[in-house]
């Protein structure tokens, strides 16, 4: 990842990235008979990627999700979930809680202690796939629905 920098120890500080949301339904899963809404398996989700995204980044197990894609900027075919882009060529997260994303406008920066370190994420929703959707804060109300 061509946007890192690494501190004396050689341990990266800071990865720099951008992050648009994929228009897919949020995620929701409150309590054990709570509400789920997704298209995805509610106990692949559970077991699988929301255990993922909490090793990789802190945050309420009870909150709601919003499926994302960040890259390395100005490389539309960069995709660190995907991709294993992260360091150790780990994965990033697919998903990222709500509280992270809701009230940021197109071009904001959000910042995010991760396993990795600082993640520095400028909100890029016009500059990528899905542009078409509109602006960042647009796209998240739209999956919000």
């Amino acid at each position: 990842m061509e946007t890192t920098q690494k501190s004396e120890n050689n341990q990266i500080h800071l990865i720099k990235g951008d992050c648009f949301i994929i228009p897919n339904s949020a995620i929701k899963i409150s309590g054990e008979k709570g509400n789920f809404y997704s298209t995805s398996n509610r106990d692949y989700w559970k077991s699988t990627v929301r255990k993922y995204i909490h090793e990789c980044i802190e945050c309420p197990l009870d909150t709601t999700y919003v499926q994302v894609w960040c890259c390395t900027p100005s490389s539309p075919d960069s995709n660190w979930c995907d991709h294993y882009e992260m360091p150790d060529k780990e994965r990033f997260p697919s998903h990222l809680p709500l509280h992270l994303l809701q009230g940021h406008l197109e071009g904001d920066v959000i910042y995010i202690e991760s396993k990795w370190g600082k993640i520095e994420l400028t909100l890029a929703q016009l500059l990528y796939r899905y542009g078409n959707h509109g602006r960042f804060e647009q796209v998240l109300e739209e999956v919000l629905g």
